[in-house]
């Protein structure tokens, strides 16, 4: 089986991730980043027939294995982490028995080494189909702040028939076909100072506006059962016997899809306007990454990898809607068949006790070589499916 000669390799694949783990990349490390790139230009420069660097802030790197078939299967990832230099100076790479830890490791150094070896092995058997393009990201944790990403999808996502997201894989082995929209609302309120004891209205209290404000946000959202807000940042006021003439308040919003979060902006604008008294109230929104719908195609695409799957004796249990954003939204949104998580499965997301699982390096490394070989099959079901 595929897995048992992936396997073959397993103390130079092991020795890949530590070298990335022990790298430290968190996302406004650029120097980190660019080690990253430079580590796996290195690793990779056998297997691939061309590669980009785009710079912004941070890096970008696409590498690309041309084929001889009309169409590009993506394979997408991202070298920073959340963790700070400082955090990672005394915290390196630990392999303990099944598992190894470190900052990174499973979110998502893991998944760097998985596109790596899916590369090498295409190389060794001398894939000739489609052209893979592998996408990774410097900045996925901070939602591209570092970086144009509308000059990197221009870059990346022409031709695409599939996108593979190789973030990291869920322990309960479902994989993602469906994420969250993630959005931000800025609300600044304006209103008229005064000393407390002397006012006769305090109609120009603009926390008191920002209080009302926040309870209409709420009350027009329980009419959008797609769409959540979470008030998370409030700010105003100097003392209490001041009448603020300023407050603001930062709203989270998650959507599951464009249609419906418009329909929302729309009533949510006109009925705050509305209802200013003597203040005034601006909203800035800032959309992060947009919402990957459960689209059929993406449930297509879980279908043929549980096939895979199942073949290689590795179980992936069901597909799931979540409510983190991620890179594979970009692509789905684009309207790319794309699913999410394969890559190696571990715990504690986002901790000092981050751990990946060893043996799913190389479970989901020939899973999506399998896919990759096969992905005919897939190209025939998605057809027929739009027909």
């Amino acid at each position: 089986m595929l897995i048992a000669k992936l396997q073959e390799e397993q103390q130079q694949s092991i020795s890949l991730w530590e070298e990335l783990v022990n790298t430290a990349s968190g996302s406004d490390n650029f120097a980190g980043i660019e080690q990253v790139v430079n580590i796996v230009l290195k690793a990779t420069q056998p297997y691939i027939t061309s590669h980009q660097i785009i710079q912004n802030e941070t890096q970008t790197l696409i590498l690309e294995r041309k084929g001889d078939l009309q169409g590009t299967i993506l394979l997408i990832g991202h070298m920073d982490t959340v963790f700070t230099e400082s955090q990672t100076n005394d915290w390196k790479f630990t392999k303990d028995g099944a598992f190894v830890s470190g900052p990174g490791v499973y979110d998502m150094k893991g998944g760097i080494v998985q596109i790596i070896l899916a590369l090498k092995h295409l190389h060794e058997i001398q894939y000739k189909g489609y052209t893979i393009r592998v996408v990774l990201f410097g900045d996925e944790e901070v939602g591209h702040k570092y970086s144009d990403i509308s000059t990197i999808m221009k870059a990346t996502k022409n031709d695409a028939i599939v996108c593979f997201c190789c973030e990291s894989g869920r322990s309960d082995q479902a994989l993602i076909v469906g994420r969250d929209g993630v959005a931000e609302l800025e609300m600044q309120v304006s209103g008229q100072s005064g000393h407390a004891g002397y006012i006769t209205s305090d109609t120009g209290n603009a926390i008191k506006q920002l209080a009302l404000s926040i309870a209409e946000v709420y009350a027009i959202t329980e009419r959008y059962p797609t769409v959540k807000v979470s008030a998370g940042l409030v700010t105003g006021g100097g003392a209490t016997n001041i009448v603020p003439d300023y407050a603001k308040v930062i709203f989270d919003i998650r959507y599951k899809n464009n249609e419906h979060f418009n329909e929302w902006w729309h009533e949510l604008s006109e009925a705050i306007q509305a209802k200013i008294t003597a203040t005034t109230v601006s909203l800035n929104l800032r959309k992060g990454y947009p919402p990957m719908e459960m689209l059929a195609s993406n449930i297509a695409l879980f279908d043929y990898m549980k096939e895979i799957a199942e073949a290689n004796n590795v179980a992936f249990t069901d597909y799931l809607h979540v409510g983190g954003g991620a890179d594979s939204s970009l692509y789905a949104n684009e309207g790319i068949p794309t699913i999410c998580g394969i890559g190696p499965w571990g715990e504690n997301l986002h901790t000092v006790k981050e751990k990946a699982n060893i043996q799913s390096l190389f479970d989901r490394t020939a899973i999506l070589i399998e896919a990759i070989l096969h992905i005919e099959r897939f190209v025939k079901i998605s057809a027929t499916q739009t027909e």
